[in-house]
């Protein structure tokens, strides 16, 4: 009897807190050695091994590629490894129903596909292609019945258009076809109803004059998901940047948009996230990829973990990569099912669409907080019984020094993730005196965090 697809969200890694790996497959330089030397030979199977080794160790459950009929090759390495693979189509296979359903036919010779555990249908699709994406998710629903436990999906564009006229052409409508981005997300539930949200954006920017930002509505976006999944019922995923984008403007000085990726820059975008109750994390990308503008002749990309070839670039953003997922796993048992009860920020600078923290507004045992002018998120997370506090910092280039209240009748512990869920007291209740706010001074390192249990 042939299983039964579900339109149910299931984890692409059982029992852990999904880490995704976007582009760790050095592609091009893939197909180079399998061209020269063979699908079977010793040259072929070690360079995809290598590749496997260095994603595993740097602490991902899951790697995301395009995927070709031949993905019978990739299946020996990838079984020993443990890791499950997201497919993602070929750009070249979207052109009509017609391509997709021919090169998806390929796939049904592979004696296996227990290595796929989700499919990302397009990234970033115009808004004339989302009636393609849905297309394309009932071939893949009809071909690969075999993957009764995957995940169909896309990856969605983290900017809403401008307000496009009614009587414009389809062609015309850009990314979200004029709707607000509450009402994109809206549209893409009634048509396609994921099982899971997912969408990149990378806020973290330079100016021209070489200062570095974070662009105003960040949060935004993060709060539109956070009430998506809860309206919906399904998870979202967000995303860290590991890879510096660069500009294709010839003349600027640095010409870099977005800063090298260090280990506070990534801890930022992770638990930006986990506050706003992120379900998974992407990592974008893996490679430097070896991508130049036309335009300028300049490199599109600057550094990243690992080059084009498939071997180490920068081993600083490597290890910052490993240190952080670990952090992530060792807390994924408060993470993994955690709903935000509330989340909030505080401090002087407007952020877009966002809720401020009210003094003396109910947030447990917290009374209140005092941060700098940069300010804080903080975020009340609920695990089943469990009740959590996550105070993550605004500034992902400078600490900062926090002064909490809490209720002096509270006994509140503060996680560690530096080695295992660590519990330490960080106030201990006390009921033989009246009840009283007790203020403690912390601080919020780069880019850093606070977590709390009671």
């Amino acid at each position: 009897m042939e299983p039964i697809y579900t339109n149910i969200y299931i984890s692409p890694s059982p029992g852990m807190f999904p880490i995704i790996a976007w582009g760790g497959f050095c592609i091009d330089q893939e197909r180079t050695i399998r061209d020269e030397y063979g699908n079977t030979s010793a040259e072929f199977k070690a360079f995809l091994k290598k590749e496997i080794d260095y994603i595993k160790d740097m602490g991902f459950t899951t790697a995301l590629r395009p995927l070709w009929e031949s993905f019978e090759y990739v299946q020996p390495s990838l079984g020993k490894s443990g890791l499950g693979i997201i497919g993602q189509t070929p750009a070249d296979k979207l052109a009509s129903t017609e391509v997709f359903s021919s090169y998806i036919a390929g796939f049904l010779n592979c004696n296996t596909l227990n290595e796929i555990v989700g499919w990302l249908i397009v990234d970033e699709p115009k808004f004339n292609q989302l009636e393609l994406c849905r297309d394309i998710q009932q071939i893949l629903i009809k071909k690969l019945y075999r993957l009764k436990s995957m995940n169909i999906w896309i990856n969605c564009i983290c900017q809403e258009d401008s307000k496009i006229e009614d009587n414009k052409e389809e062609e015309d409508k850009g990314y979200t076809g004029g709707y607000s981005y509450p009402g994109y997300l809206d549209y893409i539930q009634k048509l396609l109803s994921p099982q899971v949200w997912s969408f990149d954006q990378y806020p973290i920017r330079i100016k021209d004059n070489g200062d570095v930002f974070v662009q105003s509505g960040y949060f935004r976006i993060l709060r539109c998901y956070m009430l998506q999944s809860k309206k919906t019922g399904r998870p979202f995923w967000a995303f860290c940047q590991c890879l510096c984008i660069l500009r294709s403007k010839k003349g600027v000085t640095n010409g870099i948009t977005t800063p090298k990726p260090s280990y506070p820059l990534m801890r930022f975008e992770a638990f930006c996230s986990l506050a706003y109750g992120a379900q998974g994390l992407e990592y974008w990308s893996l490679t430097t990829r070896g991508m130049v503008v036309e335009s300028s002749g300049l490199p599109r990309f600057g550094d990243a973990p690992l080059n084009e070839k498939g071997d180490i670039h920068d081993m600083s953003i490597y290890n910052a990569i490993k240190t952080l997922n670990s952090e992530i796993r060792k807390g994924q048992s408060i993470f993994l099912g955690a709903v935000p009860k509330k989340v909030r920020h505080t401090g002087e600078k407007t952020w877009e669409g966002v809720d401020y923290y009210q003094p003396g507004e109910s947030f447990g045992p917290l009374h209140s907080m005092v941060t700098t002018s940069k300010g804080a998120i903080v975020s009340w997370l609920v695990n089943g019984s469990d009740n959590y506090l996550l105070i993550v910092n605004h500034d992902p280039l400078n600490s900062q020094a926090i002064t909490l209240y809490v209720d002096s009748l509270t006994t509140i512990w503060r996680v560690s993730l530096t080695k295992q869920p660590d519990f330490s007291v960080f106030h201990e209740g006390d009921e033989s005196k009246p009840p009283q706010s007790v203020f403690i001074k912390q601080t919020l390192e780069t880019g850093g965090y606070v977590l709390l249990k009671w």
